[in-house]
């Protein structure tokens, strides 16, 4: 278990995130994860500097980010089904195939 203060390479945050690291770049491209804050780099390079993250603070911005894209109706939230609803959903779908046959 990583505490609040986990730092991470970006293969590491990756598969805590359970994305990819492309997924990453892109939070990074679009402002999401801010330098100083949600990551700081090591080395001289301005393009491909080695990135540290600290987990809960990406985690913490995926949170705020998806409260923002499901409050402006850019996401929808999932739909929840119990146990019957599913059953149900699923023989409506069974008998329909068997009327195709």
């Amino acid at each position: 278990m990583h505490s609040e203060f986990a730092w991470l390479s970006i293969g590491e945050l990756a598969k805590e995130l359970q994305c990819s690291h492309r997924s990453i770049y892109q939070l990074k491209a679009d402002g999401i994860f801010i330098g100083g804050t949600h990551y700081y780099s090591i080395g001289n390079g301005l393009i491909r500097g080695k990135c540290v993250y600290n987990l809960e603070a990406c985690r913490k911005a995926l949170l705020e980010r998806t409260k923002e894209l499901v409050k402006n109706k850019s996401i929808q939230q999932s739909e929840i089904y119990n146990e019957d609803q599913i059953k149900q959903l699923a023989e409506k779908r069974v008998h329909r195939g068997s009327q195709k046959l």
